[in-house]
């Protein structure tokens, strides 16, 4: 799983060169990285709606590029 993630990272380094690497791969870790937020505060998630669902991958690719354009 982890690979796939590195891999759509490269690949998006090779198509968007301006883009920093470490965006890019906290961008394809993002959906894990909520539900490991979620997690920790012990909220019952069991079909990763929270975190995995499109509505909130999107929402976690709009805070990343507004962040981005925010720095």
């Amino acid at each position: 799983m982890y690979s796939g993630h590195f891999g759509v990272a490269l690949a998006g380094a090779g198509v968007a060169r301006r883009l920093p690497l470490a965006l890019l791969i906290t961008a394809t870790f993002a959906s894990d990285i909520v539900e490991g937020v979620i997690a920790a505060f012990n909220v019952a998630d069991p079909t990763r709606v929270y975190s995995h669902s499109l509505p909130a991958s999107v929402g976690a690719g709009v805070v990343l590029a507004l962040g981005w354009l925010l720095w």
